[in-house]
């Protein structure tokens, strides 16, 4: 990261709003949410955990004024630092990264605070869910396993990118990690034709299931185009909208539950 002047943000929150990410946060990364009741009602029914997926992330600052706000997320931009912007009641914090290792965002720190002095570490829980199911819905769990192969999956990019800032990244094991998501997804896909839609919540379930394959496919499209212009910075922000997908898809899910 090259240099430049310390920038000592203001202790005042601001209000600037980033379409294609932030109007989930507020419900999804900022609340701790437990599922108390499993989606699916079933008698003498089984349940499978989608386990919670904590998120880190750099905070540096906020801005009062919007023009202000704009032009420390340019600085981020032209540094190459990955960042997004989270509003929640009425706050909006400037955030760079998105990893899944406390560590590794750690190990990045003190570099931010060479030019924002008041960055800190920050972290967000994104909920667990419960797939409720019987003999006759088993396929809920398979559902369930594939959507934690993609937590995972998201895991091992976020280990890439780690590694990537390091100089120590292979760009042929990115492609890899792309290629097993589309798997996935495959698999998923397959998997939600066996859903019966017999209520309102399995519906609801095959609806958001769609929507969060069409988006993560969407970003995976792009994100091959990316690899072979080596645009990697751009495969990086798109990382992060896919953890935003996901955070999204979970928060569709507790609607209703």
């Amino acid at each position: 990261m090259r240099r430049r002047k310390n920038y000592k943000i203001p202790k005042i929150w601001i209000l600037l709003f980033l379409p294609v990410v932030l109007v989930i946060v507020s419900l999804s990364l900022h609340k701790k949410i437990a599922y108390k009741n499993p989606i699916g009602s079933f008698s003498n029914n089984n349940t499978y955990v989608i386990k919670s997926l904590d998120v880190y992330s750099i905070q540096v600052g906020a801005l009062s004024d919007e023009g202000q706000a704009v032009i420390v997320q340019r600085d981020l931009e032209e540094n190459q630092v990955a960042n997004f912007i989270i509003k929640q009641d009425g706050i909006n914090k400037i955030n760079s990264y998105i990893f899944m290792d406390k560590e590794h965002t750690r190990a990045l720190l003190d570099g931010i605070r060479e030019n924002y002095s008041d960055a800190f570490l920050v972290s967000r829980k994104i909920p667990a869910v419960s797939l409720a199911y019987d003999k006759e819905h088993s396929y809920l769990k398979q559902i369930g396993e594939q959507i934690s192969q993609i937590l995972d999956n998201f895991k091992q990019e976020s280990n890439f990118w780690y590694m990537h800032k390091e100089g120590k990244a292979n760009n042929d094991d990115y492609t890899k990690i792309i290629d097993e998501r589309k798997k996935i997804l495959n698999n998923l896909e397959n998997s939600i034709k066996n859903i019966e839609i017999d209520n309102n919540e399995t519906s609801k379930l095959r609806d958001n299931l769609l929507i969060f394959i069409n988006n993560i496919r969407e970003k995976n499209d792009l994100i091959q185009e990316y690899i072979e212009k080596k645009d990697m910075f751009s495969c990086e922000k798109l990382y992060i909208n896919c953890v935003f997908d996901y955070a999204k898809f979970i928060e569709s899910l507790k609607e209703g539950a």
